[in-house]
């Protein structure tokens, strides 16, 4: 089924690109073949199961060459950078290539043009600021360098990336046994992880080095291959900050293995010890230079994510917030969570070990479901590793039960780990209470909006705010839509400051047409204050949720002049059932579309020959419109029927363009 959903997701581009029609003929053909074969009992067939291994590959193999053709079709249908995390990696990777600069001590401001970053893409502090300063350790960048020397500068992140996923595949797919390589395929055509490769998340580049870190982990120390595994993490800990955590668990989990088989603390004490040093070193080797060289600057890049104000978002924790607003009074409230969730993480993995052992590299996942940014790569970068950890990893050692341990029900290995479990888990979901409970700073309300008209999207809305604190708050506003939050909107109108218990009439403009919203999604405004750092939430609004419907939809042949024909325009609802309901007043407009530019149109519209004209909707929530076209003309006349909202004074629920020809 991954290999057939290839073929259909490829059939469209064949129409740009008419080498893809062979592949996508290729993997629909060799889909239906899988999956018949997939079914067959080969052993009595000693001829044919010889050939297994090599089908397997070719499946694999494939897979790989879709992903990458798919990859081809995006890269030249949206040349650019989504995200701005790739575009200050690459521009990072330029400042070394060409002249040795240091990229921490640099403004990455001109990466956002020069990768043609769009607006939306950058990360905001909840001051609305941008970050602007390169926030990844070294191994982010330099990887690109060596290939910029070479002369690759067009989407080499991305393309690299793309790679990268590749090359986890087949990692996958060599290192899981054979009964399990068809989830490595599977994981390959997973949308999430192609969107990711593909549009710019550098977690990619560090898959690849994590899967192969937990290739039979467990094994640290029995031969000098071993060490292969903490030589990865370290790189892969220098790429980003997201595998960090994964660290703890290994570590933990290596000591506790050496000491249920031994016995001797000390042992394994050191076995985690050589393990930490030789991640900490290889660490060091991209990073150590650029320490050296401005600590400052490194330190404050590496851990900005930690301790700057980000702007909340994700689809964990907090997004109980942002949407059913539960809380938001405290952001810190969900540093606290997310802390505190680690640790109890941590206490319930060593506490009742090896009982989540095959989880080791999953469980820092988890964790980052309740931080402040719980972002979707957060959430599942870390999936591919965990199964190729949990499935390759040997049976644990043989459990050395201390006596208290003996007198403890349950999975727990002693009281005190019990204790801390427990403790831990109070203070965790005191946490999780106190930032739900936590009321917002401010009240926000829209009461007005002003539109685009035609364009469809909103440029200016008036909020009013209430500042329920007893200290004057500056809040700094964007726009939460369902693609996301906003470049932050611009004070045009109304205070900056609002003085304690004071209520203000804002009025807020879009600083570009990123910003806008559609007139038909649906939206709120977001509110962010420095002290306290929380997000206050508006109510969610929808302007209308009506749209126009015609039939026909379409004039297949031309229609004499001096004909009348009928258009019924039908108003919908939101589940495009009829309104039923006489009186909504519908609008039709005409325009001719010239190859350079709109020009006036001449057919006659329930007798007017008017650019637009109005009809009421009957019982039916049906409006007529009788055409009669007035002279013949190879330039069709484009129709388009919409609703208006007058005391707004904003057009919305467009039933699309239909063309009608008129001949003699």
């Amino acid at each position: 089924m991954a290999i057939l959903n290839w073929s259909i997701s490829l059939y469209g581009a064949a129409s740009i690109f008419w080498p893809l029609e062979v592949l996508v003929v290729i993997a629909g053909f060799w889909g239906l073949v899988v999956a018949i074969v997939s079914w067959l009992d080969l052993e009595d067939y000693p001829a044919l199961a010889r050939w297994e291994n090599a089908f397997a590959w070719s499946n694999a193999l494939l897979v790989v060459v879709l992903i990458g053709a798919w990859t081809y079709v995006q890269f030249h249908g949206a040349p650019g950078y989504t995200t701005d995390e790739l575009s200050f990696d690459q521009y990072a990777a330029q400042l070394v290539a060409h002249g040795f600069h240091n990229p921490y001590v640099h403004s990455m401001k001109p990466a956002g043009p020069l990768f043609r970053l769009s607006p939306d893409g950058y990360t905001y502090t909840i001051t609305g600021q941008p970050v602007e300063q390169l926030s990844y350790p070294s191994l982010s960048f330099l990887v690109y360098v060596p290939f910029i020397l070479l002369g690759w500068t067009s989407e080499v992140a991305a393309g690299l990336n793309v790679a990268a996923w590749a090359l986890s595949v087949l990692l996958m797919f060599v290192l899981l046994p054979r009964s399990m390589r068809a989830a490595a395929l599977i994981f390959a055509s997973i949308d999430v992880y192609i969107a990711f490769a593909a549009g710019g998340v550098t977690d990619m580049l560090f898959i690849p080095l994590l899967i192969v870190a937990a290739y039979r982990w467990d094994r640290f120390g029995s031969s000098r291959s071993s060490y292969i595994a903490p030589v990865a993490v370290g790189l892969a800990m220098a790429i980003k900050q997201t595998p960090w955590p994964v660290l703890v668990f290994v570590l933990g989990a290596l000591a506790w293995d050496e000491y249920d088989s031994s016995g001797d603390a000390r042992e394994a004490v050191r076995r985690a010890g050589r393990y930490f040093g030789v991640v900490l070193g290889v660490f060091l080797i991209p990073n150590l230079p650029y320490m050296i060289a401005s600590p400052s600057a490194w330190f404050s890049g590496v851990l900005a994510p930690f301790f700057r104000n980000m702007v909340p978002t994700g689809q964990g924790l907090v997004s109980l917030t942002l949407f059913t607003h539960l809380g938001g009074g405290s952001l810190a409230a969900y540093t606290a969570v997310l802390i505190l969730a680690a640790l109890l993480l941590l206490a319930v993995f060593l506490g009742t070990y090896p009982l989540l052992r095959p989880a080791t590299f999953m469980l820092p996942s988890l964790a980052y479901f309740f931080a402040a940014r719980s972002q979707t790569n957060y959430l599942i970068a870390l999936i591919p590793v965990a199964l190729v950890g949990a499935i390759t990893a040997g049976p644990p050692a043989a459990r050395r039960v201390p006596a208290v341990g003996r007198r403890v029900a349950g999975v727990v290995r002693d009281r005190r780990w019990r204790r801390a479990i427990a403790a831990l888990g109070v203070l965790g979901v005191a946490a999780v209470i106190y930032a739900f409970s936590s009321t917002s700073p401010l009240t926000v309300r829209i009461v007005g909006q002003r539109t685009t008209g035609f364009l469809g999207g909103i440029k200016t809305l008036i909020v009013k705010v209430h500042n329920g604190t007893s200290t004057p708050q500056t809040p700094a506003y964007t726009v939460q839509t369902s693609h996301g939050d906003t470049t932050f909107w611009k004070v045009q109108y109304g205070p900056r400051t609002i003085a304690p218990g004071h209520t203000a009439r804002v009025e807020l403009v879009a600083r570009n047409y990123q910003a806008e919203p559609g007139l038909s999604d649906g939206f709120s405004v977001l509110a962010f204050t420095e002290h306290p750092a929380a997000v206050s939430v508006s109510h969610r609004f929808l302007l209308n949720l009506w749209r126009t419907a015609t039939s026909p939809q379409a004039f297949d042949n031309s229609v004499p002049v001096g004909r009348r024909v009928l258009l019924k325009v039908t108003v919908l609802d939101h589940f495009n059932s009829p309104v039923r309901q006489a009186g909504i007043p519908v609008y039709l407009t005409q325009v001719r579309q010239t190859s350079v530019g709109f020009r006036r149109a001449f057919a006659r519209i329930n007798g007017h020959i008017q650019k637009t004209v109005v009809a009421m909707t009957n019982r039916q929530g049906v409006a007529n419109f009788y055409i009669v076209g007035t002279k013949p003309d190879i330039v069709p006349t484009t129709l388009s029927a919409h609703l208006l909202n007058k005391q707004a004074n904003y057009v919305y629920g467009g039933s699309g363009y239909m063309n009608i020809r008129f001949e003699r």
